[in-house]
């Protein structure tokens, strides 16, 4: 059981450093300490515990507890310690009029931002140019207490600015100071670019807008557009490509496959570099568009009534995206040469890849017909080109054999070869 608690308190005063006990309670670990303080003095506490049998081992030593009455007075203006980067400033300033020395070491500041001076591009430029910014990416340097020195990061290339500063305590904040002189960050490599913008799909064409992005202090010479082409999964993906280099702001991107999918993004530069890409794009999809062509028709059979073709439909290489170029086979058509003319013959199922096309003939005639086929694809996008003609089939009639039987001086028909026969005996 808990008997009892005790509070040490440490005591600064002008350099004495004295540990004393104010008080004890058996409250558990709810405390009510009542001091007489002094101005401008702090403090430290430890407790322990005590029960029956003895005493805990005392807590460890608490934050400092600062004394101060009033808020601190407010700092010079910051000024320049050093040359300007691109992206960061260091800065010095004089700590709050006022201060004991003593009491330097124990107050922290904050900074704020106004831009003076922004490109016209520059996100949120109205806002920065007519508020005050806290700034929150600073590094620390107080190591001089009587002239504190800090860096400022994250600050825009190329950008006018003013900065103000306060002094804060444990007791509160103090006003903020006078704003600084107009500073200026060094020039850097351009902002990244804005998403590019699509300007129409095609069937093997995109066209690819973009805007100029803030130039950081130095103009934009070039940009740089990129391509991938984009799969249905991590395993389909494309490699970001260099389309081209340019000054222009648009670009026509050719040669695309119908119904296959893009990213674009884009980079600047000017003399100090290529800035980072910009967000790329959704995927875009060109879209589909006739079939390819088949190949042109081979004879498969000829049984002297009807002749039959056959062919195969594959995408050509760099030219189609599969037979179909992103839209289904409905039908193939099929044309013959007659007289110079090419007429229609008959249609074809997609799955078939064949025809039998029956030939009008007289089977006792003795003819010889040349024939030449060709053949097309269609989708819901329309009428692929004509396939090569094929090879001219020669399609001869076949007949029935005509024998000729001759017996003792008399001759009887039949069909088939004419054959003489001849007695075994000689």
């Amino acid at each position: 059981m808990i008997l009892g608690s005790v509070v040490v308190l440490l005591w600064c005063c002008c350099g004495v450093v004295v540990w004393c006990v104010p008080w004890c309670a058996d409250l558990g670990t709810d405390f009510v300490l009542f001091f007489f303080f002094f101005f401008f003095f702090f403090f430290s506490m430890q407790v322990r515990a005590i029960n029956d049998v003895g005493c805990s081992k005392w807590s460890h030593t608490s934050t400092p507890f600062y004394t101060l009455t009033e808020a601190p007075s407010v700092p010079s203006p910051p000024a320049l310690n050093g040359p300007a980067g691109s992206t960061s400033i260091k800065i010095k300033f004089l700590p709050p009029a006022g201060t004991k020395s003593d009491h330097l070491h124990h107050l922290d500041y904050e900074f704020k931002i106004l831009y003076t001076t922004l490109e016209d591009v520059e996100p949120s430029r109205n806002e920065m140019l007519s508020k005050w910014h806290k700034i929150h990416s600073l590094s620390d340097e107080y190591y001089n207490k009587h002239i504190p020195t800090c860096t400022i990061n994250n600050i825009l290339p190329g950008a006018s600015f003013v900065l103000k500063a306060r002094a804060k305590s444990s007791h509160g904040k103090g006003g903020w100071g006078l704003q600084s002189e107009v500073l200026t960050s060094t020039a850097a490599p351009p902002a990244p670019a804005p998403i590019p913008i699509i300007q129409f799909v095609e069937e093997r064409s995109i066209g690819v807008k973009w805007d100029r992005p803030p130039c950081r202090g130095d103009p934009i010479t070039m940009y740089e557009l990129s391509h991938m082409v984009a799969g249905k999964s991590w395993r389909t993906m494309g490699n970001w490509k260099t389309e081209l280099r340019t000054s222009a702001s648009f670009y026509c991107v050719p040669n695309l496959l119908p119904s296959s999918s893009h990213s674009f993004r884009v980079r600047a530069y000017n003399s100090f570099g290529w800035g980072e890409f910009g967000v790329q794009t959704a995927s875009i999809r060109t879209q589909a568009t006739v079939p390819a062509p088949p190949s042109p028709p081979k004879l498969l059979g000829w049984d002297g009534e009807s002749i039959v073709i056959g062919w195969s439909h594959t995408a050509r290489d760099s030219l189609d995206n599969g037979k179909g170029n992103g839209s289904p086979i409905l039908t193939y058509q099929i044309q013959r040469l007659e007289h110079r003319d090419w007429e229609d013959v008959g249609e074809s199922r997609p799955k078939d890849l064949h025809f039998k096309y029956l030939e009008k003939t007289d089977k006792y005639k003795d003819i010889a017909n040349a024939r030449k086929f060709r053949v097309r694809a269609v989708n819901g996008c329309g009428e692929s080109d004509w396939s090569r003609g094929s090879e001219l089939f020669y399609c001869n009639a076949i007949f029935p054999e005509v024998v000729v039987v001759v017996d003792e001086g008399k001759k009887s028909k039949k069909r088939g070869r004419k054959k003489k026969r001849t007695s075994s005996k000689k």
